[in-house]
């Protein structure tokens, strides 16, 4: 039942105008707040593999898990410079 309250109720938040995301003055994009999450996710991964892996529910977590994390992470860090590049001339966007 929640579920089905919980769908309906992002259907309506995304029927709604984006001026609802504005925040003084200037607005808010959610790509680039997608962005900053798959950083930081990255980020985190990256500096606590082991840490990560447990609040997925993974136990007995030896050195190979951690540096497949830590893969991972890096993979999310990269991906996360890719969105962030420049299609035009090559370079990272300066805000």
């Amino acid at each position: 039942m929640y579920k089905l309250l919980f769908v309906f109720a992002s259907a309506a938040a995304l029927k709604r105008p984006q001026r609802a995301l504005a925040v003084r003055g200037g607005e808010v994009d959610p790509i680039q707040v997608g962005k900053g999450i798959v950083a930081a996710s990255g980020l985190y991964a990256a500096f606590d593999p082991k840490g990560n892996l447990e609040k997925y529910g993974c136990k007995n977590i030896g050195k190979s898990g951690e540096t497949l994390m830590r893969a991972g992470a890096l993979g999310q860090l990269v991906f996360a410079a890719a969105l962030n590049m420049d299609s035009e001339n090559g370079s990272t966007r300066r805000p």
